[in-house]
């Protein structure tokens, strides 16, 4: 073969996969309601299952009598501890039984669980389990639990703290006794439920094998498997974990809710078991935002530059470590906000209370951060005279700088961010109208596991037609994953988008993704693995052209489904054509892998000090609010949210994923919270838990900044969860500049803006303390 001489590439055609708004891979099974999810599955022979939870906080089980249940007509199965192997487990602290032994914790801890003919009859079943407690002393408020004296609810937890994390750059303490402005505040974010659509459900078979089969609606297949098969014992090889179609997850469907008790009692009856939790059950007993409690004390010079942060950070965690101790890491990790500081000491901790266990939810942590730093932020602007803009933009990360952790940054477009969302929302500081203002707050965040090795898989493979199949482990939880990997493959391999199919996963087959759909790292990590197993499958198809065209390997190129070769505006041939040969008659089967690891290592216990993740994300948003005087009700009219994606693999589902975390940030912001008394939730319900629906939302202006990471795949960035982050920091220094009230804890509302108008009233006419 010989080589041709130097061509002009200009004269093939375009292949442009990446930046490109395609239809959702799964949108017509959705649409049609074709689509099953995990409560549409109901295999022959399958049993209702339903799980009798604790009755008190805190108590010790006496006795537990399940005869009269497993009488009943219709109940095939009752299992309690006794059927499960007496194991503690947990992703962090091994903390917490799939089904309480001696102690309940809190009132979500599983006491046992039946399977019936029907929903009805397992109802009745658990009316008839006797459990005999001992009631204890249970606390409810992290700062008592860590009193003096106080009952430990983990006998291995002294002072009920369960995990710690600190930073220690420079010397804060040292700037504090020089600098001429010191700000102090504390802050509270409320506890908040994920409210997905669809609740937690799964259905579990076992076959006569001892194979043991989970659908289930999950947004982590293979952490789920790992922490199933330590519970219960299974032999990973018995264990297949197959994620359904997923509606909603937002960080709580990493838990299993429900999947131990469907598998143990499907082994009991030796028929299927599903489990579908109702709302109320969903409300007291799934996984909820972390409540915190944020004291920021920041020195700044006269100008606005930040010279030093120390920031104490108290998380209730709840019962039980779980994910908590992430959350922790997460949270300490961009406490300290986007900013160039000197001087940064942190100390964070996690107490146990017997309260609702803390999971992850969108942002992790951060957007409790976020509210109390921007918050304070915004506040230190206004007594110096200075735009919150402008302070932001004098304290802007640049590349090159060091993270809060040490990290050099590299390829950041925060800054950028800050100039697109002043030019389109026309920000002022001053709106100039009585009980209007805008509102901005700046956020960073990152792509991958914090502080921890993460990794993806994947495989693609070529079916004798030319079409292509990728196989990876990451779940879609509705975030349009799917779409984005398809293009990611389509891209690499000169396919249609349309050519390209991406499985849902399913532990059996799939390759192993590490950490599932949490961290907006799916785009990343596991966009990177489909780009190389995609890239290898590249490579060995261009071989084949060069022996087939009998052309040079390296001047051919796949473009549009065709071959082309450098220098020639007519293809050579057909990829598809080409493929169909290497299958039959060939016999070549083009199967090939690859993989994507990060290099995020463990942060230093004493000073965090570490390269704790591998890309962090920046943006900020803008909110223009109404505040009525009269009943203290928060109107928020626009919501500017720009955000530096990298790059966009595809705009439009990146525009729906700014707007749907807008809408969760506002409902953070203004009316969501678990309201407890003594542990028990007193508002499980959409009547009383209050989500924002379409008639309350403002318009949304998504502004994406297109910075290339040197890392994602085709320089594209993760962006899911950091869009709800900076919502609620922007509608309170909204409400700041409408009313004068600055609010130091959420939500904001009715109520409590009100009692905040009053109370300057108040003191504006002299009639109370100042």
């Amino acid at each position: 073969m010989s080589e041709p001489e130097c061509p002009d590439p200009g004269l093939q055609p375009e292949h442009k996969v990446i930046g490109v708004s395609v239809p959702r891979i799964e949108a017509l099974e959705k649409v049609t309601g074709q689509a099953r999810f995990a409560a549409d599955l109901m295999p022959p022979g399958m049993l209702h299952g339903r799980i009798l939870r604790s009755r008190y906080p805190h108590a010790r089980i006496l006795n537990l009598d399940t005869s009269r249940a497993r009488r009943l007509a219709g109940v095939k199965a009752v299992v309690t501890w006794r059927d499960a192997p007496d194991v503690k487990i947990g992703l962090y602290t091994n903390d917490w039984r799939f089904f309480a032994k001696d102690k309940v914790h809190y009132l979500g801890d599983v006491v046992a669980a039946v399977a019936a003919v029907d929903v009805e009859t397992a109802r009745e079943a658990l009316e008839l389990i006797q459990v005999e407690y001992e009631e204890l002393p249970a606390l409810y408020d992290p700062l008592a639990a860590m009193e003096p004296g106080a009952i430990l609810i983990h006998d291995d937890a002294p002072g009920n703290v369960a995990a710690r994390n600190r930073i220690r750059k420079g010397d804060a303490e040292k700037v504090f006794v020089t600098a001429r402005h010191v700000f102090e505040d504390t802050y509270r974010t409320q506890m908040v439920d994920h409210c997905p659509l669809e609740t937690h459900a799964a259905v579990a078979q076992v076959d006569f094998s001892g194979k043991t089969t989970v659908w289930s609606s999950t947004q982590a297949p293979f952490n789920n498997r790992v922490t199933l098969a330590r519970g219960l014992r299974i032999p990973m090889n018995k264990l297949r974990v197959v994620a359904t179609h997923v509606g909603g997850a937002f960080g709580g469907k990493q838990d299993l809710m429900v999947e131990p008790s469907c598998v143990l009692l499907a082994r009991a009856s030796g028929r299927p078991v599903r489990i579908v939790v109702d709302r109320e059950e969903e409300f007291m007993a799934s996984t909820v935002r972390h409540p915190f409690i944020l004291t920021y004390k920041t020195a700044v010079d006269s100008g606005g530059r930040i010279l030093a942060r120390r920031i104490r950070l108290i998380l209730d965690f709840g019962a039980y470590n779980e994910l908590g101790e992430g959350v922790l890491r997460y949270a300490a990790l961009m406490a300290a906000g986007p900013y160039r500081i000197e001087h940064v000491w942190l100390d964070g901790l996690g107490v146990y209370t017997n309260r609702q266990v803390g999971g992850v939810m969108r942002g992790v942590g951060v957007p409790q951060v976020c509210f109390a730093g921007e918050s304070q932020l915004d506040a230190i602007a206004e007594e110096l005279g200075v735009d919150p803009l402008e302070i932001r933009r004098l304290n802007a990360f640049r590349d090159g700088d060091l993270s809060h952790n040490g990290q050099v940054l590299v390829g950041i477009g925060f800054r950028e961010t800050l100039e697109r969302i002043k030019s389109a929302s026309g920000f002022r500081w001053k709106s100039g109208r009585k009980n209007h203002g805008f509102g901005i707050a700046s956020k960073m965040y990152t792509c991958g596991a914090g502080g921890r090795h993460d990794y993806s898989s994947a495989v693609v493979r070529f079916n004798e037609d030319g079409t292509a199949v990728v196989q990876s482990g990451a779940p879609d939880v509705g975030q349009g994953a799917r779409t984005v990997l398809a293009q990611i493959a389509a891209q690499e391999l000169g396919l249609q988008y349309e050519d390209v199919w991406v499985d849902q996963p399913d532990t059996d087959v799939s390759p192993v993704d590490l950490f599932g759909a949490n961290a907006s790292r799916i785009t990343y990590v596991a966009g990177n693995a489909v780009k190389a197993a995609a890239a290898e499958a590249r490579k060995i198809i261009l071989k084949a052209a060069a022996e087939k065209f009998e052309a040079y390997e390296g001047d051919l190129n796949l473009v549009q489904g065709q071959v082309f070769v450098r220098g020639r505006s007519a293809p050579l041939g057909g990829l598809k054509d080409l493929v169909s040969e290497m299958h039959r008659p060939g016999g070549r089967t083009i199967v090939t892998s690859g993989a994507y690891h990060t290099t995020g290592v463990p942060m230093d216990p004493e000073h965090g000090q570490s390269h704790a993740v591998d890309l962090y994300l920046f943006g900020a948003h803008v909110a223009e609010v109404e505040v009525d005087p009269e009943t203290g009700k928060v109107t928020v009219l626009n919501v500017w949210a720009a955000h530096d994606v990298g790059k966009a693999i595809n705009p439009l589902n990146v525009e729906g994923q700014i707007e749907g975390g807008v809408h969760m940030g506002l409902g953070f912001a203004l009316t969501e919270e678990i309201v407890h008394e003594r542990g028990r939730t007193l508002n499980p319900s959409f009547h009383d838990y209050k989500i924002l629906t379409c008639a309350d939302m403002p318009v949304i202006h998504p502004l994406l900044v297109e910075v290339p990471e040197p890392l994602g795949p085709y320089g594209a960035r993760g962006v899911g969860e950091s869009t709800n982050i900076p919502t609620a920091a922007a509608v309170a220094n909204a409400v700041y500049q409408a009313t004068g009230v600055r609010f130091k804890e959420l939500p904001l509302t009715p109520e409590r803006v009100l009692a905040g108008l009053k109370q300057k009233a108040r003191l504006e006419g002299g009639d109370g303390e100042r």
